[in-house]
């Protein structure tokens, strides 16, 4: 082997969706929306300032009958606009001490919760694009330390605008599209009034355009958006924001521990600092100031409130917070500072000709990529047969570094004395479909053939031809704990809302397992804080599975509720019996685009769920406890009940089934309420304890909830209750 090339020529975008098809494995059958449902591509204006309201319009699908909005804080309120206008619209107040940053927003209405889009709360002025501005001619006002929100809405549609700047101001201008749940690939470009092209944005911010430039004189200025391939939709919304406040860029170091106060360097632009040495591409340069950040204890780290921030899917499962910087030009937007994993290093330079910074593990280090073509190096000792967990963390802590890793053995003139190994992606373990966690980031488990100095080289394959102010990292060097993630999302990545669930009846979520360090044991996953009137029994992830359905009850009569739920999954021992471990609070999640094999998601504001009135039918499951040796056969019944006035034929299958094992689909006729499913578990299926269910498919006319009064036909696709299937050996 020999050391990874830093300057490969792939982007972070195509090595993720490589890496994770690569390691997509057979997923339970995913479920088909049973009743329409509320679905959410938008609200415009995508945002506003806090302090004030604003009113919004809603965009997506079955919208006319949504009632109320649902927001993930309680300073954020919305008053439905009195008037005939479909879908309604809202007038959303927003109170002073709501927090700067992303939120959620859904549409809630009779038919349920819908799927959670992207609210921006800032604190500067705010406006609409008014059209026309198709043209330079027509360009709208945007003033410097101002935010436009707007919408490209057709193939030719182009947004300018125009405002007045001095000789050597510093503006910076962000398109956000992408972290909005947009489906926008924008592109902005900077003229000045002749005409002539000064600058171009596109992909800065991740998918996002971002940029930075100083006028060249006193006069009017020209911004153009647009879509990169001339795209339209009523969905390619966006926020403009031009101003010539403080941009972060990256935190040194990327760490802190819990309760700690902590020195950082703040690398970033109209900082007030000092300039780091580093020219960005446009020539300008890269600023560093020092502040002092106290990180909140470690109860703060709260997954079911994971902050203001755009996190990835990637990034679900990084324990860490939000910090916002202030200076008298304005508030920078929030950066993520992780929770150390170990003793934070910060990465110093090497002289020319000098050795390696020497590291006594286990260590956070955190280092960057700022100058094109870097890599960086590291050495430690380490006794053989000793074993530590060699990984960096970028892209999960938002970088644009696609880092890889290579181990020597050497001497202690430097001197190679063999390769040990080498990592680049780890693959997404088999939660794709629903909420992708692989990453780009690398992992290696490193283990000493003997006593001696060892060499850790960390690569970038993204940084190939000019400086990325981002690109910043975190190599840990750290103990192996076998340990797992956990993380909750729709079950259907077809159709992402929140959890429907009508009284009398039931409906489910996925529960999604990331396995950390060879931990192979089952995980028990419970619901808490459930309303009154609903409940969830407790479900099983198997030691080889990625994804378990949880399902929840509502009892007959359960009144209309909305909230948020919590799941919490503790190990297992082989035979099911507690073990000793820590337990896991669930990351909520969501597709935000899709469906696709690794389709985008980020991480949500807690699992919403409402109930809502009566289910058509009940279809219960017995036995719920199955024991089954491999070759064998089993035998469940399948009972429903219906509603007064529903006739339906049931067609029955199982779901979430376990590798090789399969089941007949029997059918509950028009006058019958129960059939029977026999599941087949061959030789070759894998010992274990899993979590089952039936489901009962089929049309049936029921009650309008949209429009009272009338009947409207629905595809059923009702959930059973659990059942826990436990393979034995022949």
């Amino acid at each position: 082997m020999s050391p990874p090339c830093p300057n490969g020529p792939e982007r972070r975008a195509g090595a993720r969706a490589i890496a994770a098809m690569m390691f997509l494995v057979v997923l339970p059958a995913s479920t088909r929306a049973d009743w329409p449902r509320h679905r959410l591509d938008g609200a415009f204006p995508p945002g506003g300032r806090a302090g004030e309201s604003v009113e919004i319009r809603l965009i997506g699908g079955d919208l006319d009958a949504v009632e109320g909005l649902w927001f993930d804080h309680p300073g954020i309120e919305a008053d439905r606009i009195e008037g005939d206008e479909k879908p309604p619209r809202f007038r959303v107040t927003i109170a002073p001490d709501a927090p700067i940053g992303l939120h959620d927003v859904r549409a809630v209405g009779p038919l349920g919760v819908s799927n959670p889009r992207a609210f921006v709360i800032g604190d500067r002025p705010e406006a609409v694009e008014a059209e026309p501005n198709n043209n330079p001619g027509e360009a709208g006002p945007i003033a410097i330390g101002s935010v436009v929100n707007g919408q490209i809405n057709g193939a030719t549609d182009v947004d300018w605008f125009t405002f007045n700047g001095r000789a050597g101001q510093r503006v910076l201008i962000r398109l956000d599209a992408f972290r909005l749940d947009g489906t926008l690939d924008g592109e902005v470009r900077l003229f000045d009034a002749s005409g002539r092209e000064l600058a171009y944005g596109h992909d800065d911010l991740g998918q996002d355009p971002f940029v930075d430039a100083t006028l060249p004189a006193d006069g009017t200025y020209r911004i153009e958006v647009r879509d990169v391939v001339y795209s339209g939709a009523p969905a390619h919304l966006y926020r403009l924001t031009l101003h010539d406040g403080p941009h972060v860029d990256a935190v040194v170091p990327r760490a802190i521990a819990p309760g700690e106060t902590a020195t950082v360097s703040l690398l970033g632009r109209n900082l007030g600092g000092e300039p780091t040495g580093t020219l960005l591409p446009d020539g300008l340069p890269l600023e560093r100031l020092e502040v002092t950040i106290t990180a909140p204890p470690e109860a703060a780290f709260d997954p079911d409130r994971p902050g203001v921030g755009h996190q990835s899917s990637a990034g679900g499962g990084v324990a860490g917070f939000w910090y916002t910087f202030e200076n008298d030009r304005g508030t920078a937007e929030p950066v993520f500072i992780s929770q150390a994993l170990a003793p934070v290093v910060v990465e110093q330079e090497r002289g020319t000709g000098g050795a390696p910074p020497r590291l006594e593990p286990p260590c956070d280090v955190s280092g960057d990529f700022l100058e094109v073509g870097d890599a960086d190096s590291y050495r430690f000792e380490a006794k053989k047969g000793q074993v530590w967990i060699i990984e960096v963390f970028a892209d999960r802590i938002g970088s644009p570094v696609d880092a890889s890793l290579l181990v020597q053995q050497i001497r202690e003139d430097g001197s190679v004395v063999r390769d040990i190994g080498e990592a680049d992606d780890l693959g997404d373990p088999g939660t794709g479909p629903r909420f992708g966690t692989g990453t780009v980031d690398p992992i290696l488990r490193f283990q000493a053939p003997e006593d001696g100095l060892y060499q850790v080289f960390v690569g970038d394959l993204f940084n190939a031809t000019v400086p990325a102010p981002g690109a910043v990292y975190r190599l840990v060097i750290r103990p192996e704990r076998p340990d797992f993630l956990l993380f909750t999302a729709p079950s259907d990545p077809g159709s992402p809302e929140g959890v429907t669930l009508h009284a009398g009846g039931r409906a489910t979520a996925s529960v999604l397992a990331h396995r950390l360090d060879g931990f192979a044991r089952p995980i028990r996953v419970e619901a808490e804080g459930l309303p009154a009137g609903v409940s969830a029994e407790p479900v099983v992830i198997a030691a080889n599975q990625a994804v378990a359905p949880i399902v929840f009850a509502a009892s007959d009569g359960a009144p209309p509720k909305l909230g948020t739920v919590r799941l919490v999954g503790r190990p297992l021992a082989e035979d099911g019996s507690p073990a000793d471990g820590p337990a896991r609070v669930a990351v909520a999640g969501s597709i935000t685009r899709g469906p696709a094999p690794v389709a985008p998601a980020r991480v949500t504001r807690g699992l919403v769920l409402a109930v809502r009135p009566d289910a058509p039918i009940l279809l219960s499951a017995s036995p719920s406890e199955v024991v089954v040796s491999q070759g064998e056969q089993v035998e469940l019944t399948a009972r429903v009940a219906r509603r007064p006035g529903v006739e339906a034929e049931i067609q029955v299958s199982a779901d979430a089934l376990p590798n090789n094992v399969g089941a007949d689909t029997p059918k509950i006729e028009k006058d019958k309420d129960e059939a029977t499913l026999t599941l087949t578990v061959p030789g070759n299926a894998e010992p274990g304890i899993y979590t089952v269910l039936l489901r009962g498919t089929g049309k049936v006319s029921v009650p309008d909830p949209v429009n009272p009064g009338q009947a409207r036909e629905v595809d059923l696709n009702e959930p059973s209750n659990p059942i826990t299937l436990t393979i034995t050996k022949k």
